[in-house]
């Protein structure tokens, strides 16, 4: 049960947004009024082009 405990801890760290991840992720997103997040945007928020590294969504603030 541990074991599963810490997976799960693990999973929801790797999915969360890398504060700051923005400014590493170049001004373009920046420039048009978005934040870049990992694989998909949340809820309330749409694509708007992609961000530096494969997989980084741009999405509207």
């Amino acid at each position: 049960m541990r074991l599963h405990l810490l997976l799960l801890a693990f999973l929801l760290m790797f999915l969360m947004p890398v504060p700051g991840f923005a400014r590493l992720a170049g001004r373009s997103c920046n420039e048009k009024g978005g934040i870049c997040m990992a694989f998909r945007c949340s809820r309330g928020r749409r694509q708007i082009g992609g961000c530096r590294f494969p997989g980084i969504k741009c999405c509207s603030v």
